[in-house]
């Protein structure tokens, strides 16, 4: 933690930022997001069959020839210097990471009326954290690429062509060592997005999804460690580096089949089969390094069994199809065990309704809670479990929500019962059972009971954390969406709502201060009663100007916020009044007053509900009924007592004045 509050304003940031992604993916949307997945995943696959990693000099280029960025890449680099990539390489992630920073500082300093930076970091993101990640890390890499590549140095720029490459030597160093940095604090942005705010690039369709977080920011190590372990070829035999990138990919693929973290299944089938050919050609780049340092051949030109490689390049589409067998396995498996708790379900259901016709107090079914013992050794049959581990369990819970069916809510609610109970220190489980209770089944009390639990937890990972407080900010949005008339809205609508309000409100105060101030003015006496000093004029004329520019700029921002939310009763309320006081335009102010009231008439609950709420209400209040009763009392008695108090001048010379005119108009008829 960098100071206190630091989580805070990053989950702000974050959450801000991938507000509003898409959760419903139409038909073209979502070729759009697979193209996306394959540009990203091609440039992974012209990394790791590179020569760095065995493969000869053929079948890299063959593979380079597929990856579009690539051969944008050649294009540009035929036309303009090559070192132009690592100018804008580095120009957008200095723009993403100054923009982060200058974005928390306004959630530091708690001002949100700048919206730009918030809109602006959205789109860096999804481009320079998703789909040119592999290729940025690649460009910016460009000051130290000759030490492993044969293309033009930045050393030949600075000292002329044919320069030996020397990025450690003064003045190439001045550039290398603050690429380096920023390489790094790129990286761990990335890795930081990947977890929390992936739903900003188009690889996820649903906020905040953690399960999705997991497998992201796996891969995204992977797609560092496949780019950076070329450079350390001079080093460690590549037998060593493509050794790790096969621990590392079937890492991924395995996570990714076993939670099957997208809600879409099309993007699940996808990813799957993109992460069984990146685990393919990370098993045949070792397959390769093994069989170069067992022949001996170094030269890239060279192949132990360049047929052997064409093989393994033409085995890609059945990989490919394998992974998505895999996925499809794995999900019928969940839909097999799901259908098994649901005719147990079922039946316990039927059960206790029949002893309650008969009259017979059913006995409360639940899953016997685990001894330490058991927790520990796994002792029960797989038979008297529901699920044979803790994720299982939630991918199971997290499959029947995405069914979206709401006849299932029941079911449920019994599913996340059995999973909580046979793994009752799982958090991911623990998590979902907060936001299903905050925001599916609407059980308000427990789940402020459950996350008062979380919140006192200090070892809770970082994408829990930022769970916590997505769910509080969501929550805190529905409540402000009567404000802003009950539509839809997200944290950025939310931010604008109030900012624009607090902004027009305290223009629509600056005129009321600047009229009272005019009067006072005028009020003021002048020891010469002949003639006008020329100060209270200019006075007079001042406050005029400032309440006239106060009051157009109060009327510009009512009118703006009203073209957006045209159906804020706030809104609405506090334009009459302003229309009413200070632009005296009385049939205005009264329109605008009857559309409030139509809005609130329309928004009001039903006669039943209505009439529910009050026998509630009176059932509540019953038995408090007295305390309320004393507590309106000992309130008349204070404002009795204190009434002199509360502008009990002013009432003296209101009640004198009346009395006077009450005379005067004796007097007349007289």
């Amino acid at each position: 933690m960098l100071f206190p509050g630091f989580d805070v304003i990053l989950f702000g940031i974050f959450f801000v930022m991938t507000e509003g992604a898409v959760q419903e993916l139409g038909a073209w949307e979502e070729r759009k997001i697979i193209a996306l997945l394959f540009i990203d995943v091609l440039q992974v696959v012209r990394v790791i069959t590179s020569a760095a990693y065995g493969w000869s000099s053929a079948t890299s280029q063959a593979v380079r020839n597929c990856d579009i960025v690539y051969i944008f890449t050649r294009l540009v680099s035929s036309v303009i210097p090559r070192y132009s990539l690592f100018i804008l390489a580095f120009v957008l992630v200095s723009v993403t990471l100054l923009d982060t920073i200058y974005v928390a500082k306004l959630f530091a300093a708690g001002e949100v009326k700048k919206m730009w930076p918030v809109k602006l970091l959205r789109k860096v993101v999804s481009i320079v954290v998703t789909i040119l990640f592999s290729s940025v890390i690649k460009w910016l890499l460009i000051p130290i690429d000759c030490l492993v590549s044969n293309e033009p140095s930045l050393s030949a720029e600075i000292h002329g062509p044919g320069s030996p490459c020397t990025p450690w030597a003064i003045p190439d160093v001045i550039v290398t060592i603050p690429t380096l940095f920023l390489i790094a604090a790129y990286i761990t942005f990335a890795v930081v997005a990947s977890r929390l705010s992936f739903a900003a690039s188009p690889l996820a369709d649903h906020p905040r999804a953690q399960a999705t977080g997991r497998v992201e920011v796996r891969f995204a190590c992977t797609k560092v460690a496949v780019t950076l372990s070329a450079y350390l070829s001079s080093y460690v035999t590549s037998v060593t580096t493509t050794l790790v990138l096969v621990i590392m990919a079937s890492v991924v693929l395995r996570k990714h089949i076993q939670i099957l973290p997208y809600h879409n299944h099309t993007m699940n089938h996808t990813r799957g089969g993109i992460l069984s050919c990146v685990w393919w050609l990370a098993l045949c780049s070792f397959t390769n390094s093994v069989l170069r340092q067992a022949t001996g051949i170094v030269d890239p030109n060279q192949s132990p069994s360049q047929v052997l490689e064409w093989v393994f390049i033409s085995l890609l589409i059945p990989v490919y199809v394998a992974g998505n067998l895999l996925v499809v396995h794995r999900r019928q498996s969940i839909e097999r065990n799901l259908n098994r708790l649901r005719n147990e379900w079922e039946t316990s259901v039927a059960l206790q309704i029949e002893q309650e016709n008969q009259g017979v107090q059913a006995a409360p079914e639940g899953t016997k809670h685990k001894t330490p013992y058991e927790r520990f050794y796994r002792s029960a049959p797989s038979g008297s479990t529901a699920f044979d581990s803790a994720t299982d369990a939630l991918t199971s819970a997290r499959m029947l929500f995405h069914m979206g069916r709401e006849s299932d809510q029941d079911f449920l609610a019994y599913i996340v019962t059995r999973g909580n109970a046979e793994f009752p220190m799982f958090h991911d489980l623990q998590i979902f059972h907060l936001l299903s209770l905050r925001f599916i089944f609407r059980d308000t009390s427990q789940a402020n009971m459950l996350a008062k639990a979380f919140h006192v937890q200090t070892s809770l990972a970082l994408d829990h954390r930022y769970v916590l407080y997505s769910m509080d900010r969501k929550a805190g949005q529905e409540s402000e969406a009567a404000n802003l008339g009950g539509a839809q809205v997200n944290a950025i609508s939310v931010m604008e709502f109030n900012s624009g309000m607090e902004r027009a409100f305290k223009f629509h105060l600056a005129s009321i201060s600047k009229m009272k101030a005019f009067w006072h003015v005028a009020a003021r006496k002048s020891t010469d009663r002949l003639h006008v000093r020329r100060a209270t004029v200019d006075s007079l004329l001042n406050c005029i100007d400032e309440f006239d520019r106060a009051r157009h700029k109060a009327k510009q921002d009512y009118a703006s916020l009203l073209d957006k939310y045209p159906s804020s009763v706030a809104l609405l309320r506090n334009y009459a009044t302003f229309c009413d006081t200070i632009l005296n335009d009385s049939p205005k102010a009264e329109k605008l007053r009857r559309h409030a009231v139509m809005i609130e008439d329309e928004a009001a609950p039903d006669d039943d509900d209505l009439q529910a709420a009050l026998e509630h209400g009176a059932q509540q209040s019953a038995g408090t009924s007295d305390q309320n009763e004393n507590t309106r009392l000992v309130s008349a008695r204070f404002i009795s007592s204190h009434r002199h108090m509360i502008m009990g001048t002013e009432s003296v010379r209101a009640r004198k004045l009346n009395f006077r005119v009450r005379q005067g108009g004796v007097i007349l008829l007289l």
